[in-house]
């Protein structure tokens, strides 16, 4: 980054205590969990997850005597699973550092480790808007044509992910094509529903915003994930969902409207049929907190964990249902819950 106001640059360098205050959000709570997934490597390239996805069949009641039956074996499938390649710049000028502080070697020091731990954590964040996704690299979804610098998302996800100073391309995800590339945000929320670029340009409703360059080569996220192919694609890690279809995840459809029995139909019906059990431990709910606040509206018992009353949430670490942990993440889908 440049510095663009030296002093704030040089303000930053006399910091005492706990009195430097962020005006944005920066938990990057799934993207942390998904860190923690593990594979058999097959190359530098990425790894393989070996399933199985049918049991040995092979059997038969025999007369005494009797032929055995011919022999069987577990059907097994290998996903795999890539590494992608992203890159999170930060950048501090010669002119910022001449005039920071007149040259002061630990003021520019201490600015520019400050800079580069603030990006390294906004790079998680942008991680953690990502792992929602079917990893297309989408950040907003233009909702209107218009030719200005103005132009509407409205939509659940809104320009919530969209950043200050972020360059990106306006992509058709029909023809793979990018109508408009390399513009720079000057105002991501120019208003709920609004964001403005630096100059005019034409954006088409249905097209989405994406970092320049990156659109397709985004981490796949929960969208393609966690799905039966109503969101993402058919053939996903080089299985065939059509094909196994215990790689599609049971969907619990609430368009007729939320109801109190989704959770347990999502549970008992879904998880506990196709496992066999349903082991909590090993169960996490996901959500944006709209969705906690639904359930909750409905009657619903949900069980709030109390945290330390100093901690950044207001002293609300967590919370449960049926004794499996809920995670409230603000970068979740508002209309979905996993």
């Amino acid at each position: 980054m440049a510095v663009g106001n030296l002093t704030v640059a040089n303000g930053v360098m006399r910091l005492v205590g706990d009195k430097f205050r962020k005006q944005y959000e920066e938990k990057p709570l799934i993207f942390n969990r998904l860190q923690k997934g593990k594979g058999t490597k097959i190359s530098d390239r990425g790894l393989e997850i070996p399933s199985g996805m049918t049991p040995n069949p092979a059997h038969t009641w025999m007369t005494d005597g009797g032929n055995f039956p011919v022999g069987g074996s577990v059907g097994v499938e290998r996903a795999q699973v890539f590494f992608k390649n992203s890159a999170h710049v930060a950048k501090l000028s010669g002119a910022a550092i001449d005039a920071i502080n007149s040259k002061d070697v630990s003021y520019v020091s201490n600015y520019l480790q400050f800079t580069l731990d603030e990006t390294v954590k906004t790079a998680a964040k942008f991680g953690n808007r990502y792992a929602y996704g079917t990893g297309n690299a989408a950040l907003a979804t233009l909702s209107a044509t218009a030719t200005s610098a103005t132009q509407t998302v409205n939509n659940n996800q809104a320009n919530r992910f969209l950043e200050d100073g972020l360059v990106v391309d306006i992509m058709n995800t029909s023809t793979g094509v990018a109508e408009q590339s390399g513009l720079t945000i000057s105002n991501s929320k120019a208003s709920a529903t609004t964001f403005t670029f630096t100059a005019s340009t034409t954006g088409t409703s249905g097209n989405i915003i994406v970092p320049a360059g990156g659109y397709n080569l985004a981490i796949t996220g929960l969208k393609q994930l966690i799905d039966d192919t109503t969101n993402g694609s058919v053939t996903f890690q080089g299985i065939s969902r059509n094909t196994y279809t215990q790689y599609r995840a049971f969907r619990v459809d609430a368009d007729a409207g939320l109801d109190v029995s989704h959770l347990r139909r999502m549970l008992g019906a879904g998880i506990h049929i196709k496992q066999g059990e349903l082991n909590r431990d090993s169960l996490e709910l996901l959500s944006h907190p709209c969705q906690w606040s639904a359930y909750n509206a409905l009657g619903w018992q949900l069980k709030r964990i109390e945290g330390k009353s100093m901690s950044m949430d207001l002293g609300f670490t967590g919370a449960e249902y049926e004794g499996i942990n809920w995670v409230q993440d603000v970068d979740a889908p508002k209309d979905q819950l996993y």
